[in-house]
């Protein structure tokens, strides 16, 4: 029997390009990018090329094709925490993330 669904809010299944950037254990900045699979307003499953652990603190820029404010592009920045990682493939690490804040921006 499938486990029920966890998550408070819907998600939506967009494909967003994405721009992941972490400090590293030595406190080095480090950045990935990616695309996001599914998104709602408390979290997403991003997947990028490089593995993030469990817990990790993160800052993500989502590229939104839309119209924002008469800007025909936006983009939401938002800080973020890795809480689950699996390997897809040898250059393709997914995570779920929870937002613990965003906004939306011009690029």
């Amino acid at each position: 029997m499938p486990e029920p669904e966890k998550r408070d809010t819907e998600r939506y299944g967009l494909e967003l390009p994405i721009r992941v950037t972490w400090e590293d254990g030595a406190g080095q900045e480090q950045e990935s990018t990616g695309i996001t699979r599914d998104i709602s307003s408390s979290g997403a499953y991003v997947v990028c090329d490089c593995p993030l652990e469990e817990g990790c603190r993160i800052c993500l820029l989502i590229d939104f094709p839309i119209s924002f404010l008469g800007v025909k592009k936006s983009c939401v920045a938002a800080r973020a925490r890795v809480v689950r990682d699996n390997i897809l493939s040898n250059q393709a690490y997914g995570h779920g993330i929870i937002f613990d804040h965003f906004r939306f921006t011009r690029p």
